[in-house]
């Protein structure tokens, strides 16, 4: 049944493409070299869940689409993330960043002082000699 709803509404669609000539970026059929980990993505939720399950409409595929990219980002475990959730690594750089934002921070409030204070030694020995 959604097939037949999305065969009919595919046809603007195409008539769309044709008509502005959009360019397309993937190499072609099979080769998915342009973004390997959107087509993995949508790999691992075809087999994992839209193949296993029947809709009946296009509201109910879209809505089990939006909850398979929720289990995906926060519950399901990855194997090239070292067996982590993709949310928990994301959660996980903010906090590192954060930590070297800091420390460069106060590398460079540190060197500044520094700075302000040659300066003003240099200021100083300048304002002698030139008396």
């Amino acid at each position: 049944m959604v097939h037949r709803v999305l065969t009919e509404n595919c046809n603007s669609v195409v008539l769309g493409f044709i008509f502005n000539s959009p360019t397309i970026s993937m190499d072609g059929k099979g080769r998915a070299t342009d973004n390997i980990c959107i087509e993995r993505f949508w790999i691992s939720a075809k087999c994992e869940r839209i193949y296993l399950n029947e809709y009946q409409s296009i509201r109910e595929l879209m809505t089990d689409v939006d909850d398979y990219i929720e289990f995906y980002n926060h519950r399901r475990f990855h194997e090239t993330l070292a067996y982590k959730k993709p949310m928990d690594v994301y959660q996980e750089s903010i906090k590192l960043n954060q930590e070297k934002a800091r420390a460069l921070k106060e590398f460079y409030i540190i060197n500044f002082k520094n700075v302000v204070r040659g300066f003003g030694v240099m200021y100083f020995l300048v304002k002698i000699t030139t008396k």
